[in-house]
């Protein structure tokens, strides 16, 4: 029997193991959690997946040049753009949205933390021993 993939659980646990207790948490990092799962239950795991890898492409190519939010935003479009191409606007709208409103809240560096814990937490049950 497989248990049921909870994806707000495992956010905690990867949390938990890369930034520390709840307690500890930086400023922001609660709202931004829920965010995340907005996120994940707008576009399902799949494509949440594949939302967040291109997030830390664009992130890292941010890192690059420069930490403004103009470049990191064009980074993240072209990221987006070769990854969906015009499939599942509408979703990936609003989960634009909602990362932007996540960034605003946790911080540009606390942001890629979270989107690392996502893109940990949604291939956890890929590594987990059945």
């Amino acid at each position: 029997m497989r248990n049921e993939y909870d994806f707000s659980f495992e956010l905690y646990i990867q949390l938990r193991e890369q930034v520390g207790p709840r307690g500890s948490w930086p400023y922001g990092f609660k709202p931004g959690r829920k965010l995340m799962e907005i996120i994940y239950q707008q576009l399902g795991r799949t494509d949440a997946l594949r939302f967040f890898t291109c997030v830390r492409e664009a992130a890292s190519c941010s890192y690059l040049r420069s930490r403004t939010m103009p470049m990191y935003r064009d980074h993240l479009a072209a990221a987006l753009k070769c990854e969906f191409g015009d499939t599942r606007k509408q979703q990936l709208d609003a989960a634009w949205l909602v990362l932007n409103t996540a960034r605003d809240i946790t911080g540009a560096e606390h942001c890629d933390l979270l989107a690392d814990c996502v893109i940990a937490a949604l291939k956890a049950d890929e590594m987990a021993p059945v």
